[in-house]
């Protein structure tokens, strides 16, 4: 399942600190759900770069499917049109078309992990009469990405791999995505993948998370493509459950295709 939280980035420096003053309980099998902090939740303590209050955070967390969800029902195809627009007329900027991201893949421990993250941008490329959207050359980072530090703005879209077990308990991958609420332009997007001890990658195993699959779908929330949970929509990119051995997010279904040429089709 995948969860978003929804915050304004003035008021948070850590993902922890969001978490724990929360106090909110949330289903961990039901639908997507928006987290609203109120202030009088909200740590009293600005981000790095200075508060500023046209920017928020939305951070979608993608769990593994329920058991439920392998239960025998009608067989659904890619060809479904279904999608949904995270918020409607947000969307990166022409000029900073394509987006860059930079990996840090070494919390992986799959060699050629770069070249899968490379696959995945090449996919919503591929999206017939849309902008190119991402750049495909991924630029690598000697040093690895702290994840509680991502919570931080600093104008740099990355993808890296990280221990979430503190944060997000059983989730494969989560993407933050900061975004201008005055103008309606998302400014970044952090993919972090779990290398917890329950979750291990590789590339076509039918025993691991697949790396291109996961980055696929998560890079359709970079669009700010929001996940869809009817099981109509189960053979579709940016259905909001995976599985160990999944490899059908690598290929994009009608719906996605449909998503990407609404937000950035020319």
């Amino acid at each position: 399942m995948k969860m978003y939280f929804l915050y304004s980035i003035a008021t948070v420096l850590l993902v922890a600190l969001v978490w724990m003053g929360c106090g909110e309980t949330l289903d961990p099998v039901g639908p997507a759900q928006s987290l609203n902090v109120s202030a009088s939740k909200k740590p009293a303590i600005d981000v790095a770069r200075g508060a500023d209050p046209e920017l928020e955070v939305v951070v979608f967390v993608h769990y593994p499917a329920p058991a439920s969800q392998g239960l025998g029902g009608p067989s659904f195809t890619d060809e479904a049109k279904h999608f949904k627009v995270f918020r409607n007329g947000y969307r990166w900027l022409d000029t900073d078309l394509p987006v860059e991201f930079n990996i840090d893949a070494s919390g992986s421990g799959v060699p050629g992990a770069e070249i899968e993250a490379a696959k995945s941008l090449a996919t919503w490329n591929a999206v017939p009469n849309t902008e190119i959207i991402f750049d495909e050359t991924l630029e690598s980072v000697s040093s690895p990405i702290d994840i509680e530090s991502k919570l931080i703005w600093d104008e740099e879209n990355t993808i890296s791999w990280g221990d979430l077990t503190s944060l997000f308990p059983r989730a494969i991958s989560v993407n933050r995505v900061v975004f201008n609420t005055f103008n309606w332009i998302i400014v970044e997007s952090d993919i972090v993948l779990n290398n917890a001890e329950d979750f291990t990658w590789g590339i076509g195993s039918s025993t691991d998370y697949d790396i291109q699959n996961i980055i696929t779908h998560e890079l359709g929330h970079s669009l700010f493509l929001d996940d869809l949970y009817g099981r109509s929509s189960s053979e579709l990119t940016m259905y909001g459950y995976s599985d160990i051995g999944e490899d059908k997010k690598q290929s994009l279904g009608l719906g996605d295709k449909l998503g990407a040429q609404k937000l950035y089709g020319n």
